[in-house]
């Protein structure tokens, strides 16, 4: 449960900063208007993250799925994620016309992408860690 959290933690982190990032270039390139960050602004941020964060409890297993269990469940969650930020927008942000909605659409799956990247590189590096661990190990005992 703690090693779940603790995932879940590290995934919301990286979906605030990447999305933070994501929102400063989208203003740089004048794609949408120029936000202020206040503190409500930064409140909304911190749990729009919460909230994306929370799909990634689909991808949880307590056994080891088979690749097409996967590759279902992560199809799902990122379906998921899209229509919890579409939806937002279009509910909350008034966003009515089609080509903002798509540019925030191309926009999560660039910062979906962009998380399960250092996800991933940061899954090989403990590997790499454990691998290197149990080598030490292994030469130790003989």
């Amino acid at each position: 449960m703690i090693e779940i959290l603790r995932k879940l933690f590290s995934i919301f982190l990286l979906i605030y900063l990447f999305f933070t990032f994501d929102l400063a270039v989208l203003n740089a390139l004048g794609v949408i208007p120029a936000v202020q960050l206040d503190i409500k602004s930064e409140i909304l941020l911190i749990l729009l993250a919460a909230l994306y964060t929370l799909p990634m409890l689909v991808l949880h297993s307590k056994h080891e799925p088979s690749i097409g269990e996967m590759i279902v469940r992560r199809i799902f969650h990122v379906l998921s994620i899209e229509v919890i930020v579409i939806g937002y927008e279009f509910f909350f942000g008034g966003i009515r016309s089609l080509k903002p909605l798509a540019i925030i659409g191309v926009s999560v799956l660039g910062v979906y992408f962009m998380v399960c990247l250092a996800d991933w590189l940061q899954g090989r590096n403990d590997a790499k860690k454990m691998n290197r661990l149990l080598a030490e190990l292994k030469s130790g005992e003989k």
